[in-house]
């Protein structure tokens, strides 16, 4: 899928990861072609995938609007989807910056757990059962933290 296609849908979201948002990202999912969803899902999870660096954590740690200190890797998967559902520039100036900003997301939304999975309920949707999706998103989890060996260069030791 082409970056401008995949932000385009991203902007469905208006910077917000509500279930109204979720529910609007779907909706465009559904209304595209059912050979969209694996590289939308590819094209996030390498997206998160990039946002996946020790260096961002510390920065979100300094400077975490919510105060409640380090963020466990959950919570940093979690930021780092707030950070894409933020849009196309807030992922493109945390990428410059090394930082994670949380963009335009609202206090009160719940995190943004739900972009992971909202390409595979508009495939459950279209029918599509599990297997056959996961076997052309071919990317899967390598959103976990700390999967990006360049990002944690002393996890492995």
């Amino acid at each position: 899928m082409p970056s401008a296609e995949f932000w385009s849908l991203i902007s469905t979201m208006h910077g917000s990861v509500s279930d109204a948002a979720m529910k609007r990202l779907k909706a465009a999912l559904e209304a595209g072609p059912t050979s969209d969803l694996a590289p939308f899902e590819t094209r996030l999870d390498l997206s998160l995938y990039e946002l996946d660096d020790e260096c961002r954590l510390d920065w979100y740690d300094k400077n975490d609007p919510s105060g409640l200190g380090h963020l466990a890797d959950d919570d940093f998967l979690y930021v780092r989807t707030d950070t894409i559902a933020a849009g196309e520039k807030t992922y493109e100036a945390a990428i410059a910056h090394d930082t994670l900003p949380w963009g335009t997301v609202d206090a009160a939304d719940d995190d943004g757990e739900d972009l992971l999975y909202v390409s595979e309920e508009a495939a459950h949707h279209a029918g599509i059962k599990d297997r056959a999706f996961y076997h052309e998103a071919k990317f899967d989890d390598l959103y976990e933290t700390a999967t990006n060996p360049i990002g944690w260069p002393d996890a492995g030791s």
